[in-house]
């Protein structure tokens, strides 16, 4: 795994992709809402998804195991939780999901819990499997984008240009993506 060093404006470091290091991809997917839960409106250019308490989400099938997702995140101000969920399936019951908990400065992978969000995962500075969290991350309560690479087992993230994370999934089961919220609204 290489990642570039970058600084903020505020002195801040940080780690982003390489962009000449990023696997080449094909032409993007057209994709399609094949199941959803909640207040879900709108199409991949400009998704809404949202929920007064409960989780809310929309659902993509025949995801490629190796595949890149880039988009941008808008979140609701007070906005519990948020992100994707991938190689997931049934109605939000397996997968692989990245959550984000803009209040908590909470970044994790973990699995659904229950058809809902999984729990709160401890931070590990070392990730030898596919659940736990970074250190605390600021600025995710405004938008900010995710680009995501699954590559076989692999399930590497850069948030904001800034951020890196990266996971080794334990099986290959599952083709469904999740866009999802809790308590709250984002435009995906």
């Amino acid at each position: 795994v290489v990642r570039e060093l970058v600084q903020s404006s505020d002195g801040e470091l940080g780690l982003k992709f390489v962009p000449e290091m990023v696997p080449t991809t094909g032409e993007p997917l057209s994709l399609r809402i094949a199941g959803q839960q909640g207040d879900v409106s709108g199409d991949f250019d400009n998704l809404r998804v949202g929920s007064e308490k409960s989780l809310a989400y929309a659902a993509v099938d025949d995801v490629p195991l190796n595949a890149r997702v880039r988009f941008r995140v808008v979140p609701s101000e007070g906005i519990e939780a948020f992100g994707i969920c991938m190689r997931g399936e049934g109605e939000y019951s397996e997968g692989s999901e990245l959550s984000v908990r803009p209040a908590e400065k909470h970044v994790q992978f973990a699995h659904p819990h229950e058809h809902g969000l999984a729990e709160k995962q401890p931070v590990r500075l070392i990730m030898k499997g596919d659940t736990g969290a970074i250190p605390p991350v600021t600025g995710m309560g405004v938008p900010f984008t995710i680009d995501l690479i699954m590559r076989d087992r692999i399930l590497d993230v850069c948030i904001d240009n800034r951020r890196t994370f990266v996971a080794r999934r334990q099986d290959l089961r599952g083709k469904r993506l999740f866009f999802f919220a809790k308590s709250g609204e984002v435009v995906f």
